[in-house]
């Protein structure tokens, strides 16, 4: 195994570098998660909107409701009565919202006539949407009282009103799938998986690939007693060795950061698109090795093609920013269709056969970007084997 022994002896050499990438991995997927988490965490509050009151009515309980009402969602603001000071207002975002009472507002309410509050907002303020809910929830529940409650008066409609309008209920959402975990922490883990595989790969099998195949030292290699199938055999045990490595470190991080999400079902599918994913890169990284004649080269290549695909394929910018041309690009690159895979993968509510169609799919795709990936390098091989003569 004098080989694959030397193998590891020239990784050892890349073993700064190599670990360098996995720390700027281990940077940006917890960064990613972090926020991810926290943006999870969020729940729904309502928080309270400036807005200007203005009144030209009389003083009324229908008045001073509205005005309660609205006070237990909005901060009042002061403002001055004037066009000018109402412009400013808005302009500067003292206030985002102003609403005016007009004249005779409540009796002509209450007689039944179709009369309306003057609103005016900051345009395209999703606060002005917010408080027209506020005010027409109002306004419908006191014309309801009004219409089949005749005897009460305002005083009793407006207290009525309140007391409903107090009344909260707690909701609860049901799903067959209510159980299943938030996938949000495996898809943005195992995505960003690609600039580890890609990156650490090319680095570690493109310098030990341009060690072996330096044209002295494999004619002295043809020379030597060991044989040309046994020299292939122990590169590729070392290969396999290194890229299987490689999974069972990303894989134990993911667990180490995360372990109550990665023990589930949909992480099987995960780490094995991710153990497909390493092979293609493992084939990506042979043809490099092949090809380039420097370690400088190495580093180069492992940067464009590291970077370039987590950029088209959904990595670090998400599918929904990306233009369509830059996508029908990314197609064709098996990163992808790694992540198109892990996406699937998150989105699965059901574990049945026909689900999962389309997931195996996409990791057969990627089992052709490998397969075509070592033709290539096995070709390119043959034709430099002529050299060595």
């Amino acid at each position: 195994m004098q080989v694959f022994r030397l193998y590891f002896k020239l990784l050892n050499r890349s073993l700064p570098t190599i670990v360098i990438y996995i720390i700027v991995f281990l940077v940006i997927v917890v960064g990613s998660s972090l926020n991810a988490k926290q943006n999870n965490e969020k729940m729904f509050k309502e928080s309270k909107v400036d807005i200007a009151f203005i009144n030209y009515d009389k003083n009324s309980a229908f008045i001073d409701g509205l005005k309660d009402y609205l006070g237990s969602r909005c901060n009042f603001k002061e403002i001055e009565d004037s066009k000018e000071a109402i412009q400013d207002a808005l302009f500067f975002r003292n206030v985002s919202y102003i609403v005016t009472i007009p004249k005779d507002f409540t009796e002509r309410f209450f007689d039944g006539e179709e009369v309306k509050v003057q609103k005016l907002s900051v345009p395209e303020s999703t606060d002005s949407v917010f408080i027209d809910m506020a005010i027409n929830n109002y306004f419908d529940k006191v014309k309801l009282y009004i219409n089949h409650s005749q005897s009460l008066s305002e005083d009793e409609i407006v207290k009525s009103v309140m007391k409903d309008l107090s009344s909260e209920v707690e909701v609860e959402f049901y799903s067959k799938t209510a159980k299943e975990e938030d996938s949000s922490f495996l898809i943005n883990y195992y995505n960003y998986i690609v600039y580890a595989m890609l990156s650490t790969l090319i680095l570690g099998i493109g310098a030990i690939m341009i060690s072996f195949t330096e044209l002295d030292i494999r004619r002295r290699n043809i020379v030597t007693p060991l044989s040309i199938t046994s020299f292939n055999l122990q590169q590729i045990l070392g290969n396999i060795t290194f890229t299987l490595g490689l999974d069972v470190i990303l894989i134990l991080f993911g667990f180490f950061l995360n372990g109550k999400v990665l023990v589930s079902q949909k992480s099987l599918l995960f780490i094995l698109n991710a153990v497909i994913f390493s092979i293609v890169s493992l084939s990506i990284a042979y043809l490099v090795g092949i090809l380039v004649k420097s370690r400088e080269a190495s580093n180069g290549v492992a940067n464009v093609i590291g970077m370039g695909s987590c950029f088209i394929s959904g990595v670090f910018v998400p599918k929904e920013l990306l233009g369509e041309n830059v996508l029908n690009i990314a197609k064709f690159t098996p990163a992808y269709w790694y992540t198109t895979t892990n996406e699937a993968v998150g989105k699965l509510t059901n574990h049945t056969l026909e689900n999962y169609t389309g997931i195996f799919q996409n990791m057969l795709i990627q089992f052709g970007f490998a397969i075509s990936f070592f033709a290539i390098a096995l070709v390119i091989s043959k034709k430099k084997s002529v050299e060595v003569i």
